[in-house]
């Protein structure tokens, strides 16, 4: 694994990011108070160890991104194909692994797999349409996969 950073984001790299690059298609992206803790840290190699994704990023603290309506929040971005197999791993892998938020209903939220295309377009806020969402691949009531036994 590979760690890169810049004042905004600090980037980690799995073994075969290079070979995998081309592949990649978007993120899902998960959300924090700073700081970006150690547990989480772990999670982000775990996830690259594993090959649930083969590159991760996070938002540096003391970086204020202008598109942030929370400045003491940090960003996660979980980068991946955009292949039901491969996305099916991660939601399961973010879920697992609390890094979901829960909505006042009990709920998962219904986090975005956000399209590179769609950033670099500046599709943001009320502009942005997501086609992929968590709930393609987890129950948002119990967080199990969808087509998993519930009972």
């Amino acid at each position: 694994m590979q760690i890169k950073e810049n004042p905004a984001w600090i980037y980690y790299l799995g073994d075969r990011v290079e070979e995998e690059r081309k592949y990649i298609k978007g993120k899902f992206m998960t959300f924090g108070l700073f700081p970006v803790n150690a547990r989480t840290k772990s999670l982000i190699k775990k996830a690259l160890d594993e090959e649930v994704v083969f590159a991760v990023k996070h938002s540096q603290e003391g970086y204020v991104n202008p598109r942030s309506a929370d400045p003491d929040k940090y960003v996660i971005c979980w980068y991946s194909t955009d292949e039901k197999e491969d996305l099916s791993k991660l939601a399961e892998f973010l879920v697992k692994n609390g890094l979901v938020q829960i909505t006042k209903a009990g709920k998962l939220y219904n986090i975005s797999f956000k399209y590179d295309s769609q950033t670099r377009s500046g599709q943001y806020g009320d502009s942005f349409v997501a086609q992929i969402g968590l709930a393609d691949f987890i129950d948002l009531d119990t967080g199990k996969l969808t087509g998993e036994d519930n009972s």
